[in-house]
């Protein structure tokens, strides 16, 4: 089994990465996910602000529950929805709720799918299926990941974010590599703003 095999057999995703240096790389792989239609929990430090669009969106989880007590008898729920709020309406058969009896939360993630980006490695694991591609450069490594799974479609937000990852493994050796200059190129083609990324990083 390929990764993209367990990708495509996956609904809930937790995305997990081992080091903040690497977070750039981990967020080119959520938007990735999502544009795949997964739910996706990313967990990840050190997010470069410029990159993230909302940051409730990226780490908060994405389903509120809220909670009425057994003993109160709730007869009916509805909402109403317009384009500026969401009402719930929450009616009980005595006509008693109290604002304090109600409790928020989010639900977790049932995950059923691990991805874990590691220092020059991203492991896949699905049950008892685990899949580990390495021997390169992270960059290219969640490159070539995300063109496997996506068909080699590389959004704007993608581009910026393995681009983003680029300039901040720019100081290594590997990250000058003849490899990693094509997919740099790929990446502006794909709306990557390389002088921009920059000028965010030393604002």
């Amino acid at each position: 089994m390929e990764p993209k095999d367990i990708i495509k057999n996956s609904q809930n995703i937790k995305l997990i990465t081992e080091n903040p240096e690497w977070s750039a790389c981990a967020l080119a792989l959520f938007y990735t996910l999502r544009e795949l239609g997964k739910n996706v929990n990313l967990s990840a430090m050190g997010i470069p602000k410029f990159l993230l669009p909302n940051t409730d969106y990226i780490l908060s989880p994405k389903e509120l529950v809220i909670s009425v007590p057994g003993k109160i008898d709730v007869s009916q729920i509805s909402y109403e929805k317009n384009k500026e709020e969401l009402k719930i309406y929450i009616e009980t058969r005595d006509g008693v709720l109290k604002k304090n009896a109600l409790s928020f939360s989010f639900a977790d993630l049932k995950e059923d799918t691990l991805i874990t980006i590691k220092e020059s490695a991203i492991e896949t694991k699905q049950g008892n299926d685990r899949i580990s591609i390495e021997g390169k450069p992270l960059p290219e490594l969640t490159f070539d990941f995300i063109s496997s799974i996506n068909g080699g479609i590389i959004t704007k937000e993608v581009a910026t974010s393995l681009m983003a990852q680029i300039i901040m493994s720019g100081g290594s050796k590997e990250g000058i590599s003849s490899r990693i200059m094509e997919i740099s190129a790929v990446l502006m083609k794909n709306g990557a703003n390389q002088r921009e990324i920059i000028d965010n990083f030393y604002k």
